[in-house]
């Protein structure tokens, strides 16, 4: 997969011109459409794709979706030989990813991310997929696109809840692989990075990623440490999702990095200071998810359903100090209800 980094979208335009291949279909959602693909194909003479829309949000990454986009498709006679450009946020490349990898066996596909969780996470590492009821990424694929492009223009759209919920994967690279890296977004602030720190910040966050993903393209044992925080995080995540109360993916994690920090004290040997360095960096940046005592059976019951866990028990991601983590790590309810009421009682 190449990945161009680029500063400005009618180079992002020209780019994909040059990579323009038979028929194309953009896959975006509605929100996306108004605000990034309207901007960049405003020269239809040049670029005139098909484009499938969806709902925005993450409530809408489902089955049905799948379908319609299959449907939407076949309807224009897309081949093999054509390709799909998947242009919006998380939801986006994870669905858009999804449709490619199963029509017709496989179609090529480009992401252009618009969000930054996009940009630094979901974009990368070729997992694909949709949600099943409250199960999230329960059905999905590993495939890679043929090219991913990042320009930073794009998060000018982006409101500061959106911006914070990518920021949460950027804290987990550093806290997983590098101390210096944590070290550089501790004193970063969101509001006043440049077009320039913001690339400096996204290439660091994708090259920590794509350096795990290509020791372990299929998730056997190092790109585990990627989950870090989502164990927890995807219960909250789902759980909170149907609610009068849903909170972002980033919020989400970021809560469930929280958590996970407190069960790798006993799990782990994380020590004290560690834990209240990411817990009071987090709180400070993100708040609390609107979490209850009365919560913690739904939470535990959604964790038990987990991907990575083996047979009952638990197998969480847990960092052994700031840039050094374990995976595979076991953890009992016990444990986890501990962190919970850790995290509560903040």
């Amino acid at each position: 997969m190449a990945v161009h980094y680029i500063t400005s979208t009618p180079q992002v335009l020209k780019l994909l011109n040059s990579l323009k291949k038979g028929q194309t279909c953009v896959i975006t959602d509605h929100h996306c459409l108004e605000h990034c693909v309207a901007a960049l194909f405003d020269h239809p003479e040049r670029f005139d794709p098909k484009i499938f829309t969806f709902p925005a949000g993450e409530i809408n990454k489902t089955l049905d979706t799948f379908s319609e986009a299959i449907d939407f498709l076949a309807q224009n006679n897309l081949s093999r030989q054509d390709q799909i450009i998947n242009i919006g946020g998380g939801v986006t490349t994870d669905l858009g990813g999804f449709v490619a990898a199963c029509y017709k066996r496989s179609i090529p596909f480009i992401n252009v991310p618009t969000s930054l969780l996009a940009m630094v996470d979901a974009a990368h590492g070729g997992k694909v997929g949709v949600n099943h009821g409250k199960l999230k990424n329960y059905i999905g694929s590993f495939t890679t696109p043929s090219h991913t492009i990042i320009c930073p223009e794009f998060l000018n759209t982006l409101p500061k809840e959106h911006l914070l919920s990518g920021f949460a994967e950027m804290l987990k690279h550093g806290i997983i692989s590098s101390s210096r890296y944590w070290d550089t977004l501790k004193s970063s602030s969101i509001e006043n990075l440049s077009p320039s720190n913001w690339m400096n910040l996204i290439e660091e966050s994708i090259r920590i990623k794509t350096e795990i993903v290509q020791n372990d393209p299929l998730e056997k044992g190092e790109r585990k440490k990627l989950n870090y925080g989502h164990t927890v995080g995807h219960a909250i995540e789902s759980h909170l999702l149907h609610s009068a109360s849903p909170v972002h993916h980033g919020n989400a994690v970021a809560a469930g990095m929280i958590i996970e920090a407190h069960i790798a004290m006993s799990a782990a040997g994380l020590n004290k200071q560690s834990v209240e360095d990411i817990t009071n960096q987090i709180i400070d940046l993100y708040g609390k998810v609107p979490l209850e005592h009365g919560d913690f059976g739904a939470l535990i019951e959604l964790m038990q359903a987990d991907k990575k866990n083996h047979s009952d028990s638990f197998r969480m991601a847990l960092p052994k100090k700031i840039g050094v983590c374990d995976y595979d790590v076991p953890v009992n309810a016990e444990l986890i209800n501990r962190a919970l009421l850790y995290y509560i009682n903040l």
